[in-house]
């Protein structure tokens, strides 16, 4: 893992991967030093609540951003969300400089140049469902309007070719026009440059939850690819890989 981990978050809504990529690096390294994240994400709502989780504690006490100002009046920025004072928490810049950075670009994903997304070590995300999930209308990726958004994080992913990619969805990307659309989703991970390995991992597996959701791991293609899957309990059924041309 060396010095330093970039992790570039698309989709990126409150940072899920970023909370969970931060205490598994704290795990293994017993800090964070090192540790920096780029998210993305279009909803003002999520991204005020990344905002404070992971932008304001590296500021020093007083210090706030304009969205960040925008917020607490309940403007056009903030869209009325009221925020707790970040100044007493003990995660700020003059509390204790070994956090991680992180940066938050707010906005329509389609608009951002990959120029402008730093280069990363592993890009995250995890991509609309609602035109594949059981619980919508089932459009796909290419009748709907949100799920589709696939093809940006391929964008970038071509682009920046980190060593490593973590994706997730809704197990209905399994059946969505009769398995076609998830066949499609792994080509445009292979066609990006990637080998894909996949499990369906339950939550209840760790967490008091049942909530299934397909967990994509791509290498890129000529560096070492270990195998990931299976984690916990798994059926032949769960787990699957395809390497870039299969």
């Amino acid at each position: 893992m060396g010095n330093k981990l970039v992790v570039v978050e698309l989709f990126a809504g409150i940072g899920g991967f970023s909370r969970g990529i931060e205490e598994a690096y704290k795990e293994l390294t017993g800090s964070t030093e090192g540790l920096e994240f780029w998210a993305n994400d279009i909803d003002p709502y999520a991204c005020s609540i990344y905002r404070y989780n992971f932008v304001r504690r590296n500021k020093p006490d007083g210090v706030e951003d304009e969205g960040e100002r925008g917020e607490r009046g309940g403007d056009k920025a903030g869209h009325g969300i009221e925020l707790p004072d970040g100044g007493s928490d003990g995660r700020n810049d003059n509390q204790n400089p070994k956090i991680p950075r992180a940066t938050l670009c707010e906005g329509d994903l389609q608009a951002i140049d990959p120029a402008d997304v730093p280069t990363a070590d592993v890009i995250t995300f995890g991509f609309p469902c609602q035109d594949v999930s059981v619980s919508g209308k089932r459009a796909g990726l290419e009748g709907g309007t949100r799920s589709g958004l696939l093809s940006e994080a391929a964008r970038v992913l071509r682009a920046k070719k980190p060593k490593y990619f973590i994706a997730e969805n809704v197990p209905g990307l399994f059946s969505v026009n009769d398995g076609r659309d998830f066949y499609a989703a792994i080509r445009m991970f292979t066609d990006a440059g990637y080998d894909c390995q996949w499990q369906v991992l339950d939550t209840r597996q760790f967490l008091p939850q049942n909530r299934k959701r397909i967990i994509f791991i791509g290498h890129r293609i000529g560096d070492c690819r270990p195998e990931v899957f299976p984690i916990g309990e798994a059926t032949a059924d769960d787990t699957e890989e395809i390497q870039a041309g299969e």
